[in-house]
């Protein structure tokens, strides 16, 4: 809901941060610093999981409590004593999901930003210690996943779903590939509801 609005205003601070510090490079040290969690997506994605936990919990949970027991306790459909109490207990499973992954990329923000800080600073002052290593190629990834994936014989399918960020589908699990947070890699392995053909085509729904 507000990944979208978040990634347009990513942008915008893009262009702000270019246009400060190709004007005034003394700036470039401070901003890079103070910028830095508006241009990281885990900012965004913490504020669409904390605005969603609260429209779960104080919206969508109590209708959908209200409704499957509405349901449960028809007369007509025949549930069990038991049935009926556990269709009109609420399901916490869902909200929480949601908080557990807004925590994560908050944590995650705060190590990105602290690493930052980190960076520029020695970058400022003489003394590198950080040094990257040389960030994973898209061959490297299709061919790190192909023993991950449960069925061996599927075809994959790379998926572009950001200037920094692809994916590599077997239509059944995916890795996804930062190129910004580290050169990181996340498998979701079976996350798909069911099974796709990947030769059909597979689109990122953003």
């Amino acid at each position: 809901m507000l990944m979208t609005p978040g990634l347009y205003a990513r942008k915008t601070l893009l262009h702000v941060h270019y246009l400060l510090t190709s004007s005034c490079t003394v700036l470039t040290a401070p901003l890079d610093i103070v910028l830095y969690p508006f241009l990281d997506y885990n900012l965004y994605k913490a504020v669409h999981c904390l605005v969603n936990t609260v429209l779960h919990f104080a919206v969508a949970l109590p209708l959908i409590t209200t409704t499957r027991c509405a349901y449960g306790r028809d007369r007509f459909n025949g549930f069990s004593d038991i049935e009926q109490a556990l269709m009109c207990a609420p399901d916490w499973k869902p909200g929480f999901l949601v908080v557990t992954a807004g925590i994560r990329a908050l944590g995650k923000l705060v190590d990105n930003w602290l690493n930052i800080v980190l960076v520029v600073v020695e970058h400022n002052v003489g003394r590198v210690t950080v040094v990257c290593a040389q960030t994973a190629t898209v061959g490297e990834v299709w061919a790190g996943v192909e023993t991950l994936f449960e069925a061996k014989d599927r075809p994959l399918k790379l998926v572009g779903m950001s200037e920094a960020l692809l994916a590599v589908t077997d239509g059944s699990s995916t890795a996804f590939h930062s190129l910004v947070d580290g050169a990181s890699t996340v498998f979701a392995l079976g996350h798909f509801p069911f099974p796709v053909d990947p030769k059909l085509g597979v689109a990122p729904v953003m």
